[in-house]
């Protein structure tokens, strides 16, 4: 719960100190300097937020690729962009094996 208290205080601010600063602008590099800032100035405050702060942003992560791929056709992007396939393939393919092969020698 606080991870999520804190993560969404500091987008809040993010947001408000766009919209102050810079209100035709994406609020994102804001929020990014506000988590940096944050991070830098109460590191002991934030190191107790590390593992579940890790755990949520990981399964929010897994969800947004979950979203983003499921509009994704794979016969369209063969068609219009092979080679972004072919390197999305063997990243994937990359990635297996050297999970398999860790996982054997673990």
């Amino acid at each position: 719960a606080m991870s999520l208290t804190v993560a969404s205080c500091i987008v809040t601010v993010g947001k408000l100190l766009t919209k102050a600063l810079f209100p035709s602008t994406s609020a994102l590099p804001m929020i990014s300097a506000v988590t940096v800032l944050s991070a830098t100035l109460f590191p002991a405050f934030f190191q107790k937020l590390s593992f579940t702060g890790t755990s949520v942003g990981v399964i929010f992560m897994q969800m947004f690729f979950a979203a983003s791929g499921a509009a994704g056709s794979i016969r369209l992007v063969i068609q219009q962009a092979p080679s972004l396939f072919l390197f999305s393939l063997m990243q994937v393919a990359i990635h297996f094996g050297s999970l398999m092969c860790i996982g054997r020698g673990i």
